[in-house]
């Protein structure tokens, strides 16, 4: 079958099942890249290539578990790609998304512009916020935290397929609480959906991503970043940066915390979808 005509159908398919078109777009367009193990470049540049049956039966195969059974495509195919890198996950950690770019953006920035060289990263999950930063900026060092031992398997088997494991070291604990070194950098995109909204999130995402990941329990939406500050602030030399992705709702409220507890320079960035995502702030 023509990739471009096999291509809309499945966005058809997928759209019909209930999947929001762009989300449609990304799955699909996932799926032809890691299955026919073509480009971006060469998806737009191959319209007229013929797959083969054997191809077609697998992408096929994959789509009806993900229509029929919810099953994310990345969790489905262990791969999923992120500031362009190719990374293996799985259900112990999130799936990581375009929103979280941005918070990769502005790290990056301020590494260079301060020429910050300890920088810490809690929740790591996949790595995919280290291993980003990492590729982009050398003579660095991370500490990467997160709380679950199978989503450090995770980190660790992306650290090595990008040859960055020698500059950052894994630490199994609940945030900053046994991390004692003096930082430049902090950088969290913690959990920060409240429970109430589960119902509101899609199915694949209720049903097949970890929860520990997700949902903040408490009934204050920003208890995380209170936690993540007051540990920030012992660790962060004078002028180091936290840097923490937030839900949109709660911008104002993480930024107006921090500054009324001793951090200097709050700002908050909007992500590709122009919603505040990305709150930034200074140690006095």
């Amino acid at each position: 079958m023509n990739l471009l005509d096999f291509r809309n159908n499945a966005i058809k398919e997928l759209g019909e099942s209930g999947v929001l078109k762009p989300e449609a777009i990304a799955e699909v367009d996932l799926l032809l890249y890691h299955i026919l193990n073509i480009t971006k470049k060469d998806l737009y540049l191959s319209n007229n290539f013929n797959i083969p049956d054997e191809k077609i039966n697998l992408i096929n195969d994959n789509l009806s578990k993900r229509i029929n059974e919810n099953v994310p495509i990345q969790y489905l195919l262990n791969c999923a790609y992120f500031y362009n890198l190719k990374l293996f996950v799985n259900e112990h950690v999130l799936i990581p998304r375009n929103d979280t770019e941005i918070l990769v953006e502005k790290a990056i920035e301020l590494i260079k512009n301060n020429n910050y060289k300890n920088i810490a990263d809690i929740g790591t999950g996949s790595g995919n916020i280290s291993i980003s930063i990492l590729t982009c900026c050398n003579d660095i060092n991370i500490v990467a935290t997160d709380i679950s031992e199978e989503a450090l398997k995770v980190t660790e088997l992306n650290c090595n397929s990008y040859q960055v494991r020698n500059r950052i070291k894994l630490f199994q604990t609940s945030f900053l609480e046994t991390i004692h070194n003096r930082l430049d950098l902090i950088i969290s995109n913690p959990p920060y959906i409240p429970e109430y909204k589960e119902s509101a999130l899609a199915r694949e995402v209720r049903e097949y991503e970890p929860r520990n990941a997700l949902y903040v329990s408490s009934i204050d939406p920003i208890e995380n970043y209170k936690i993540i500050s007051e540990q920030a602030s012992k660790l962060l030399v004078s002028g180091g940066a936290l840097l923490v992705e937030v839900d949109s709702e709660y911008a104002i409220d993480v930024k107006e915390y921090l500054e009324t507890n001793g951090w200097v320079n709050a700002i908050i960035y909007n992500d590709l979808n122009s919603l505040p995502r990305v709150v930034l702030a200074f140690q006095n």
